[in-house]
């Protein structure tokens, strides 16, 4: 399976950390930024041990591409602080770089195997940053199948058919050997709001668009 990014090289325009999956609430890191990255240390210290982060992509018209994330719950206390800051030095940065360095990169540096699991993912929709204020839809392993479903019986949460205010992005998943996925906005904006583009859905899904 090609997944979104894969073909792709990247700059990553920032990280931003989150503790307990609340994404509504973030420590931001922006590329060579001494005080961001002062901040975040003291930010590690006092995180709880639930903590993840993001590396975000944007496009030419400044609007979210996707992201990559990474999440774990069993770091060692004693030294959780200076690996979580290796990875923000490390891919914190202006340099443009594959996306398979990329995850080498993060992955590395948190002493995790150093490339996506070799299993098929799991499927998520939601929202940008509202991942806890907007309820997400699982997809499972039929994404389209079930989107489909959800858009023609208006069955699922409001934001997917009144749109929303931040974008709506589709998540490939994996929960070993932690919690990992990449993230495509698959949603066009409308009078200020994002609505789900199924032609992007589709291209995303059928590697079209990598």
């Amino acid at each position: 399976m090609i997944y979104p990014f894969s073909s792709s090289t990247l700059t990553v325009d920032h990280l931003q950390f989150a503790q307990n999956g609340l994404w509504e609430k973030v420590r931001t890191v922006y590329p060579d930024n001494f005080g961001d990255l002062y901040e975040l240390s003291d930010w590690l210290d006092k995180a709880a041990r639930d903590v993840a982060v993001e590396a975000l992509f944007i496009d030419s018209e400044s609007e979210l591409s996707g992201f990559f994330g990474i999440r774990t719950r069993d770091l060692p206390s004693a030294n959780r602080t200076l690996m979580w800051m290796r990875l923000a030095t490390l891919v914190a940065s202006r340099e443009s770089q594959s996306f398979s360095d990329l995850i080498r990169l993060c992955l590395t540096a948190l002493h995790l195997p150093p490339e996506l699991p070799d299993v098929e993912p799991t499927f998520e929709l939601g929202v940008f940053n509202a991942w806890n204020t907007a309820t997400p839809v699982l997809l499972g392993s039929s994404p389209l199948e079930k989107l489909t479903e959800l858009l023609e019986t208006q069955t699922g949460p409001s934001w997917l058919d009144k749109g929303h205010r931040a974008p709506i992005c589709l998540e490939y998943v994996w929960f070993v050997p932690t919690h990992l996925w990449i993230a495509k906005n698959i949603s066009t904006k409308l009078n200020n709001l994002y609505f789900v583009d199924m032609e992007k859905v589709r291209h995303v899904l059928s590697n079209e668009n990598p």
